[in-house]
C-alpha cells in the first residue's frame, strides 16, 4: 500500500508520515516547501494542492498517481478568526485540488479527509460521526470550511473516509511548540489573572494526544474503503471542571468559572478579551460553554477490535498545561 499525505510538513502531517512508515506503508508527502524533518519517513514532493496536478511536474504527478492507493488530506491550519477568502484558499481549494488528482489515480482505494469536531457547528443534539446535524449554525468561517470540505468530499463520488478530530494536543518536542497556544490554552492567562471563565464545568473538553489521532487516521488508511466517518477523541476526555481542578492543584491558581449556563453564554457573548488586556482570539469565548454530546460507537468498535489503543491516562494534557504555563510565566510581568 502506498499513501500520499497532503500537508505532510505540518504538525499532524509529519506525525502521520512517521506513523504510516511504522506500519510498513510506502509514504509520499506533499509539502509547499522543503521538509527535511520527514525525509526519513516519506518521499517528499514539493508542490501545491491548489494547483493542477498538485503543482508537480507532469511526469512526477503521473508517476505518483499510478502508485498511490490512499490519500490523506491534512491541510489548513487551526484559526478561529480566519476570513472567508482565506478559509476557501487554505481549506476548500486545496481539498478540491486533491479530489481532482484522486480521480486520476487508477489504484485508489480511498481518500481520508481529516476534518474537525467543529464541523458540526453549534448544535444541541446527540452527534454521530457519520451524520451532519439537521439544524446548525456556524460560529466562524473555520467551522464553515470544515463542514463545506466534508460535503465537497462526499459529493465527489470518490471513496472518502472522514476523521473528525477534537483538539489534538501537541507533544513537548513537537515541531510547532513555538506556535501560539490554541483552544483551551488561550484562556490560561485569563485564569491566571483570576478572571472567571464563562464556562459550564460539566461540559466535556474533547481532546486527544497526537499519537492517538494518528492511530485513528492510519486505521482509516488501512481499513477504510470509503463512506465511513469516525471521531478522533479520547473517549475519557476530561470535563472543564476536572481541568480547572487540575490547574488549581498543580499551579496554585484559583481558576473560577460561571456555573450558570445562561449567564455563561451571556458573558461569553459580551466580554471582549481586549477589555481584560488578553492577547487572544475573541472567537474562543464562543466555545467556553459549547456542548458536544458525542455518540462514540464508531470509535468503540475500533478500540474493541484492538486496532487503536486509547490513551492510558491524561498525562498528555498535564504535559501540555505544564508547557503552556511555563510560557505564560515568561510573558507575564
Amino acid at each position: 500500500m502506498s499513501v500520499l499525505i497532503v500537508g505532510a510538513g505540518g504538525h499532524l502531517g509529519s506525525a502521520l508520515a512517521e506513523s504510516a512508515a511504522g506500519h510498513d506503508l510506502e509514504v509520499h508527502g506533499l509539502v509547499r516547501r522543503p521538509a527535511p524533518h520527514i525525509e526519513s519517513y516519506a518521499k517528499v514532493h514539493v508542490g501545491d494542492a491548489r494547483r493542477t496536478g498538485l503543482g508537480l511536474a507532469e511526469d512526477e504527478a503521473a508517476s505518483l498517481a499510478d502508485e498511490v492507493t490512499s490519500i490523506v488530506v491534512a491541510t489548513g491550519g487551526f484559526n478561529l478568526s480566519i476570513s472567508l477568502s482565506d478559509a476557501q484558499a487554505e481549506h476548500v481549494v486545496p481539498l478540491r485540488g486533491v479530489l481532482n488528482f484522486a480521480r486520476e489515480c487508477p489504484n485508489l482505494r480511498n481518500v481520508v479527509l481529516v476534518s474537525s469536531l467543529l464541523a458540526v457547528g453549534d448544535v444541541k443534539q446527540r452527534l454521530r460521526s457519520d451524520l451532519i446535524p439537521d439544524s446548525m449554525r456556524h460560529r466562524n468561517f473555520y467551522e464553515w470550511a470544515k463542514l463545506h470540505g466534508e460535503k465537497l468530499a462526499k459529493a465527489s463520488g470518490l471513496p472518502v473516509d472522514i476523521v473528525r478530530a477534537g483538539h489534538v494536543v501537541a507533544t513537548a518536542d513537537g515541531p510547532d511548540r513555538s506556535a501560539p497556544p490554541q483552544a483551551l490554552f488561550e484562556l490560561l492567562r485569563m485564569l491566571a489573572g483570576g478572571w472567571p471563565l464563562p464556562v459550564v464545568g460539566s461540559n466535556r473538553y474533547w481532546s486527544c494526544p497526537l499519537d492517538f489521532a494518528t492511530q485513528v487516521i492510519i486505521d482509516r488508511v488501512r481499513f477504510g474503503t470509503g463512506g465511513s466517518a469516525v471521531w478522533a477523541v479520547d473517549p475519557k476526555s476530561p470535563t472543564y471542571a476536572e481541568i480547572f481542578d487540575l490547574i488549581n492543584a498543580r499551579f496554585g491558581v484559583r481558576a473560577k468559572r460561571v456555573r450558570s449556563a445562561k449567564l455563561a453564554r451571556a458573558i461569553g457573548a459580551v466580554v471582549k478579551p481586549s477589555w481584560l488586556d488578553l492577547p487572544m482570539e475573541r472567537e474562543v469565548f464562543d466555545y467556553c460553554n459549547a456542548v458536544w454530546d458525542l455518540e462514540l460507537r464508531c470509535l468503540d468498535e475500533l478500540l474493541e477490535a484492538g486496532r487503536v489503543t486509547a490513551p492510558a491516562d491524561r498525562s498528555y494534557l498535564v504535559e501540555a498545561l505544564d508547557y503552556e504555563f511555563s510560557r505564560l510565566r515568561e510573558r507575564l510581568p
